[in-house]
């Protein structure tokens, strides 16, 4: 897929005569010949420079969470490979062939076998051992223990939210229940009657009372401090648990 995307490119970009003055055409020839007259051993050494750069370029792209730190990353790494001339098996695809259609007297033969097939290797070396490899060497493979500790703490996580959940829940329907008896109150009715009755069917059926008592306009009276909350609520739950009465509206003042 490298190899046929990178030849078609070159021969786009010769169909566009991106290279047009003499200049450039004897520059994109030389850096093929160049780069086509290296010694084996040179060419693999080249290219496990290279992709040990560019392999921790990808690292180091990878461990920022945020677009300028990628950036960052990629830059130092493929600038300085760039730079001091290593040599990558993908970008020689492009740049060897584009020499070539530019009048470079190159033969396939030697763009495969001089350059591809040497540099190719020595990128493959360079991502496996000096990457990859070293950073298993430091830091190991996950083991199942691991995995168990992490499985175990994401138990533990989504339990403790569903308890957080269920508390939420039920202090929202003790409340709505000592509001529901206030309201009975103060609109003359029997304290305990319907909103009791709502209050236990809303604790049954773990949802709040679809029907509210009927009230006159009057507002409930405002909890002055969070005490008087919490002793509105214990009174409401000593109804429920002993069948005793609900002080309601002044009663706990």
């Amino acid at each position: 897929g490298n190899f046929v995307g990178s030849v078609f490119l070159a021969l786009l970009s010769d169909s566009a005569h991106t290279l047009v003055t003499d200049p450039q055409v004897k520059a994109a020839q030389g850096i093929a010949h160049l780069k086509v007259s290296l010694p084996f051993g040179v060419a693999i050494a080249k290219g496990v420079l290279c992709n040990w750069l560019v392999c921790l370029a990808v690292w180091g792209a990878l461990a920022s969470p945020s677009v300028s730190g990628k950036v960052l990353a990629i830059f130092w790494p493929i600038s300085a490979f760039v730079t001091l001339g290593f040599e990558h098996c993908v970008a020689n695809m492009f740049i060897i062939p584009q020499g070539m259609l530019a009048g470079a007297d190159i033969s396939v033969s030697q763009f495969l076998f001089s350059n591809i097939f040497p540099v190719t290797l020595g990128n493959i070396i360079g991502a496996t051992v000096f990457v990859a490899g070293i950073h298993y060497l430091a830091f190991g493979e996950k083991t199942s223990e691991g995995d168990a500790e992490e499985d175990e703490s994401e138990d533990s996580q989504e339990m403790y939210e569903d308890t957080c959940n269920v508390q939420a829940s039920t202090s929202q329907r003790r409340t709505r229940g000592v509001a529901l008896e206030v309201m009975g109150s103060r609109a003359g009715q029997n304290p305990y009657s319907q909103g009791s009755l709502l209050y236990k069917a809303g604790l049954a059926s773990h949802e709040r009372p679809a029907v509210l008592p009927a009230t006159s306009a009057t507002a409930l009276p405002p909890y002055e401090n969070l005490d008087m909350m919490r002793q509105r609520m214990s009174a409401a739950e000593g109804f429920l648990h002993h069948g005793g009465s609900l002080p309601v509206a002044g009663h706990l003042h």
